[in-house]
């Protein structure tokens, strides 16, 4: 294989853009996944805010059976069960509001919400005054319990709107959450197939500096023949011959033996070598 070899072109400059284009996908990957688990946590609430929502319509209607029961019969476990529907009422409407920073949305539902809820349950303690002071069969009781019926019917309509705002945002979850899940499929194949494509320019890259450097080392002993032999007749030049004569008297120094020298002078060599 031709041509010179640039270090910095051809063994610094590929794997350091591979690495950077490496980090950038990695990075997009990570991210990417950070997103999705934000998006999970989201879900998550999402589902809860919904379940409790769902826990506070119950409790809520708890409270409307045992009120009309105890406005009915005058019976105490009624009005016992009518008191723990409140206070469930309440800790359920505080951990919806525990929602408000996640979800924004429902803040507005949740402050009419709290307000029905109160009027509610004032209408509840007007009707039982009225039970224990004019008995069942007022018709001030039967305002009462009329308004309490009206209350609860916003209170469900109330319920409904944030059960649909809650579930809009969870199929808007649902969606980044299918979108990033496809991002993050392309981001993997693209890894795999730069991690492949690395490989393979780094194979063709490790042959090709082998072939190279067999190139030059051939080249070095050619330069190497030359510089120890005459271009015209191919034999050893006095170069050669110097080098092979300090070998020659080394050696037999180092093993105490002679050396001989035969030196030849031919006549009108000269005119031939010119």
């Amino acid at each position: 294989m031709s041509g010179n070899l640039n270090y910095k072109q051809h063994i610094i400059l590929p794997p350091a853009i591979a690495a950077i284009v490496l980090i950038i996908a990695m990075s997009w990957v990570f991210f990417s996944a950070h997103h999705l688990l934000e998006s999970a946590q989201r879900k998550v609430q999402i589902s809860d805010a919904k379940y409790e929502a769902v826990k506070l319509l119950n409790s809520l209607i708890t409270a409307e059976n045992s009120l009309r029961g105890y406005l009915l019969t005058g019976n105490v476990e009624f009005l016992d069960t009518y008191n723990q529907s409140a206070i469930q009422n309440d800790s359920l409407l505080n951990q919806l509001k525990s929602h408000q920073t996640e979800i924004p949305e429902i803040a507005p539902l949740l402050v009419r919400l709290d307000t029905l809820i109160k009027n509610k349950f004032g209408v509840g303690q007007v009707a039982l005054q009225i039970q224990l002071s004019a008995g069942s069969y007022a018709p001030h009781l039967r305002m009462a319990t009329n308004n309490n019926k009206l209350i609860m019917d916003k209170i469900r309509m109330e319920i409904r709107s944030l059960d649909l705002i809650m579930q809009n945002e969870s199929d808007k979850v649902d969606r980044l959450l299918a979108e990033t899940l496809n991002q993050l499929k392309v981001l993997s194949l693209a890894i795999v197939l730069l991690m492949s494509m690395i490989l393979i320019i780094n194979y063709k890259r490790t042959v090709w500096l082998f072939e190279h450097a067999s190139s030059i080392e051939e080249l070095a002993e050619q330069f190497g023949h030359l510089a120890l032999h005459d271009t015209l007749t191919k034999l050893p030049n006095r170069r050669n011959f110097e080098q092979y004569l300090k070998q020659a008297i080394s050696q037999a120094g180092r093993s105490k033996q002679k050396v001989g020298l035969l030196y030849m002078d031919l006549d009108g060599f000269k005119l031939i070598n010119d």
